[in-house]
């Protein structure tokens, strides 16, 4: 049975620049996802699983016309990268993608900024998971 790992954002916001970058300042999500352990800004997976999803929901907030993109690395590659959206307001940017995961794999997200405006949203709306 493959235990299934989170990690939501802390309560600090992020900016976002205008080359990828990690976001940081992550909890492990324990109370949903028992065994959730975190390395660095990533979360580590608990099991292997063949075709395991890996998923970020990252919101967030801007006053100026601006696309944000996440993509997910795993051990420090690239493995998927989501649809860029714009506003000017603020949205959520969203990456998922089927991988098969190895115990101890550590997965993080990166954003990107078309013009370095834009502030990802704190808590726990903002998160990433292996299930």
């Amino acid at each position: 049975n493959f235990p299934p790992s989170a990690m939501n954002k802390n309560a600090s916001t992020s900016s976002i620049p205008t080359a990828y970058g990690t976001i940081t300042g992550w909890v492990a999500t324990t109370g949903t996802y028992p065994g959730s352990t975190l390395s660095g800004n990533g979360i580590v997976a608990q099991g292997t699983k063949t075709g395991a999803t890996l998923a970020a929901n990252i919101p967030w907030t801007t006053s100026l016309g601006v696309t944000v993109t996440v993509r997910l690395m795993v051990n420090g590659v690239v493995v998927a990268t989501g649809t860029g959206v714009n506003s000017s307001s603020g949205g959520t940017s969203t990456c998922t993608t089927s991988y098969n995961i190895v115990a101890g794999d550590v997965v993080t997200v990166q954003a990107l900024s078309s013009n370095g405006f834009g502030t990802i949203s704190a808590g726990a709306g903002t998160w990433v998971r292996i299930t």
